[in-house]
């Protein structure tokens, strides 16, 4: 999956404690946040974004493609499978301690939908200069530079200093 500029990003807990920072982060990268879910808080405004009861209304609404979850392992099924039934096709999974019988209904779900999931347990998507989705950080000028090579890993710490050196090299 890769993200770019006119990615629509819907953030899925977005009044939490890491939903709200990382989201100020995104949206300082210039990530296009273009809503936020929470039941909870439906039809007010957080970080900027509107806030929505449902990620069906904040896709029918914003025309959201991709959605990244700040949701507690508890009830991340059902956030997951709720983006990819409302049309999301490209969910980002933050979450970790998804219980394993619970990943594979949204896997299960992700075919069904065709949505192509990251994570669980990442720290998200990087395209330098563009966009970024997660708790990368992408907002450190000296981690990430536009280029032509792509790094996947799945450690979100060997993968930034992966970056780092790779930028350090001239190489981006």
């Amino acid at each position: 999956m890769i993200t770019r500029k006119s990615s629509k990003v819907i953030v899925l807990g977005i009044t939490g404690r890491q939903g709200t920072f990382w989201t100020e982060k995104m949206l300082a990268y210039g990530t296009q946040v273009v809503g936020g879910v929470n039941p909870k808080r439906a039809g007010g405004r957080h970080c900027d974004v509107p806030i929505f009861g449902s990620t069906a209304e904040a896709v029918r609404d914003t025309g959201g493609d991709v959605a990244v979850m700040f949701i507690p392992p508890a009830t991340a099924r059902e956030a997951a499978v709720s983006a990819m039934e409302a049309g999301i096709k490209h969910l980002v999974v933050l979450t970790e301690h998804i219980p394993a019988q619970d990943v594979m209904a949204m896997l299960a779900a992700a075919a069904r939908h065709g949505t192509c999931i990251v994570g669980p347990n990442t720290a998200g998507l990087v395209t330098p200069g563009e966009c970024f989705i997660g708790i990368m950080p992408a907002f450190v000028p000296s981690v990430f530079k536009p280029g032509h090579v792509g790094v996947i890993s799945r450690s979100g710490s060997l993968g930034t200093l992966v970056c780092l050196k790779l930028t350090q090299s001239g190489l981006g």
